[in-house]
């Protein structure tokens, strides 16, 4: 498998994907919540910081557990 397709194939398996949605062709999250549009670079990191810093009263905090 190509390394490019990696990402896109692997289980997403963290919680902060509930709140996201994913655009493989141009590396892009989007976050359900707000709408804002985030550059994805493979990993989860982004993700829970902008759940931290624009979401912290509107979710569990049981969300925002730091990414492995």
């Amino acid at each position: 498998m190509a390394a490019s397709n990696a990402a896109a194939a692997r289980t997403k398996t963290s919680k902060v994907w509930e709140h996201f949605s994913l655009d493989t062709v141009n590396k892009k999250i989007t976050c359900m919540v707000c709408k804002a549009v985030l550059v994805y670079h493979g990993s989860t990191s982004v993700m829970h910081e902008h759940l931290k810093r624009k979401h912290v009263g509107q979710l569990n905090e049981t969300e925002f557990d730091s990414p492995r």
